[in-house]
């Protein structure tokens, strides 16, 4: 029989448990507070810096909030893209800035945005509430879109763009662009296609894309629906053959719609100024393909009105892959295509979700013949689902044989 001692020691022992697993549980809460307060400082820290560069402060600020950074989640891609930063301080360090000081800000942050992400460690919930966000500032720019449609002005009083379009004229939303517009419904629709709850906001993402008027963006359409069909079946070299043979196709197709080769069968004006693009940015790099020859300045061309001339003078080049060798050389457009590549298709190949799957090839299509992921917005996206690693178990293979796979997708709802 238990002595009155015993009984008195095992109360203690309850107590101390009970007080031990409060603390494990109030601990656990405040983790989560300040990991969900981290995350939309973060969402802020990346409106704020498609404005200023000041984003990387509050992004330092999410960092701090955060707390437990000690142990970054340093990864090779993180290495190849600081090889490729190095490269274009070397270019600047030999070239000079003097074409390129306002520009500089906005590379920095595509350098460092990565790194601190790295000590941040996101993860999908970051990615969700992310995702929140892109469908908010999809739907304003949606309501932006119709009420200019109906009235001939957004709310803003801005009026339509005038150039040709898809439908119309070409609608800007929110931004008064037709790029950001399209860029944000293709974002919107890679976030809510796959997620059954929400899946109709898809044909309100095509509607918009369709409403910007980009016909870039408007083929975005068919690529996304290509990788789509396809995503489930995992095979690296057939994906990379693909991402291949619909670049040349595109080339291909806007090369012959242009009117350069027979104006007969121009189709897209704009194509003209695309390939001429192409043709000059070529001869550009070819002058000096290891450190480029500057910044190329879409603004000054657009003050000075947009011409054969004003492109070739501002070293307008529409293609991320001929732009970025423009700038800092071909090295550094391979260091950063390998930094993609390691991070698109490494060992964490097979876990991608459809999301991902579908968005990592067609950035690099979209590559070609323009810069989905330049802006902030759409770039820090991009890394933040590179770097927070899909729910489920590892489905990849090392063989790289097709698999079926099926893993879970948290809702945005």
């Amino acid at each position: 029989m238990p002595s009155a001692i015993d009984a008195a020691h095992g109360d203690v022992v309850s107590v101390a448990a009970l007080t031990s697993t409060s603390r494990r549980s109030s601990g656990a809460a405040l983790l989560g507070t300040r990991r969900q307060l981290s995350d939309w400082i973060l969402v802020a820290s990346v409106l704020a810096g498609m404005f200023v560069s000041l984003g990387l402060g509050a992004l330092s600020l999410a960092l701090i909030v955060r707390g437990r950074w000690n142990k970054p989640d340093w990864r090779l891609e993180h290495t190849i893209l600081s090889f490729a930063a190095a490269w274009a301080l070397l270019v600047l360090a030999v070239r000079g800035t003097p074409d390129g000081a306002g520009t500089l800000p906005y590379f920095v942050f595509l350098w460092v945005f990565p790194i601190l992400l790295a000590a941040y460690r996101p993860d999908e919930q970051t990615v969700h509430r992310f995702g929140v966000m892109l469908i908010g500032l999809f739907v304003v720019d949606l309501f932006f879109n119709v009420h200019i449609l109906v009235v001939g002005h957004d709310l803003l009083g801005r009026s339509l763009d005038g150039r040709d379009a898809v439908v119309g004229g070409r609608l800007g939303g929110i931004f008064a662009h037709s790029f950001y517009s399209g860029a944000i419904s293709v974002a919107a629709l890679l976030t809510v296609f796959p997620r059954r709850r929400i899946g109709f906001l898809s044909a309100l993402a095509i509607g918009n894309l369709i409403l910007a008027g980009s016909w870039r963006f408007s083929a975005a359409i068919i690529i996304a629906a290509l990788f789509a069909l396809r995503w489930r079946r995992r095979s690296r070299p057939v994906e990379v053959a693909m991402i291949v043979v619909v670049s040349l196709v595109i080339v291909a197709g806007v090369v012959a719609t242009s009117g350069l080769v027979d104006a007969s069968v121009e189709v897209n004006p704009s194509n003209n100024f695309r390939v001429f693009a192409w043709v000059t940015s070529i001869e550009r790099i070819a002058e000096s393909p290891w450190f480029g020859v500057g910044f190329p300045n879409e603004n000054a061309m657009r003050d000075a009105g947009v011409s054969f001339e004003t492109m070739e003078e501002h070293l307008i080049s529409e293609s991320w892959y001929l732009g970025s060798a423009i700038t800092f050389g071909i090295p550094y457009t391979l260091l950063y295509l390998a930094a993609f590549g390691v991070a698109f298709y490494g060992r964490r190949y097979g876990r991608r979700d459809m999301t991902r799957a579908v968005l990592y090839p067609f950035v690099l299509v979209d590559l070609t013949y323009g810069s989905f992921f330049g802006s902030i917005l759409i770039y820090s996206w991009l890394w933040l689902l590179i770097l927070a690693d899909p729910p489920g178990r590892d489905i990849g293979n090392r063989s790289g044989l097709a698999v079926a796979i099926g893993p879970r997708r948290p809702n945005l709802t």
